[in-house]
């Protein structure tokens, strides 16, 4: 069973949302988690009911917050109140935005949309992270797309972090895509 844990799909065509499940149903994914960005006029509810209508893939969804401030983030979260049968994911490069986040209950995974969002997760932010057991999503897309000077020097960024991640006495071993561990690749 494959799950792909962050498929935007929700700017696309009803056509077009549809080729792209039929494109995860033929490359052997059972499960997709269908990425929001946050709107506090959306109904998630609704929108992943209708997708699901769409195709026999299970579908779940999520929420990804983009605070600015911890008050306006904890202002969202309120909102989101009723929403738990979604995952919440927070984004942001501020260090007390992130600190919060992680020791708040509500919010299940971190959001670093690129590489250099990894500057932001510091040795005290990655030990909150294990004992809160929580998630950090890290994007691929930037080093997958660049050229291949500036994929050299994204991927030495991201050996760095990883390095920093092994020195963190918290972690035995560093595994990826396991759910008992604090780190998704997407």
């Amino acid at each position: 069973m494959y799950v792909n844990t962050s498929v935007v799909c929700e700017k696309l065509s009803q056509t077009e949302r549809i080729k792209q499940f039929e494109l995860f149903k033929f490359l052997g994914f059972s499960t997709l988690v269908i990425k929001f960005d946050f709107s506090p006029s959306k109904n998630y509810r609704a929108l992943l009911t209708n997708m699901q209508k769409e195709i026999s893939l299970q579908l779940f969804g999520k929420i990804t917050i983009y605070p600015k401030t911890q008050k306006e983030l904890k202002s969202i979260l309120k909102t989101l109140v009723s929403i738990k049968d979604f995952l919440i994911s927070v984004q942001s490069s501020d260090k007390d935005i992130l600190t919060y986040a992680i020791n708040d209950s509500r919010i299940d995974t971190i959001a670093c949309p690129t590489i250099a969002y990894l500057s932001s997760i510091t040795p005290g932010l990655i030990s909150l992270l294990k004992t809160n057991k929580k998630h950090i999503e890290i994007s691929l897309k930037d080093i997958i797309s660049a050229n291949p000077q500036e994929r050299s020097r994204l991927l030495h960024e991201m050996n760095k972090f990883l390095l920093l991640v092994n020195k963190n006495p918290v972690f035995e071993k560093l595994f990826f895509l396991k759910d008992s561990l604090p780190f998704t690749i997407v």
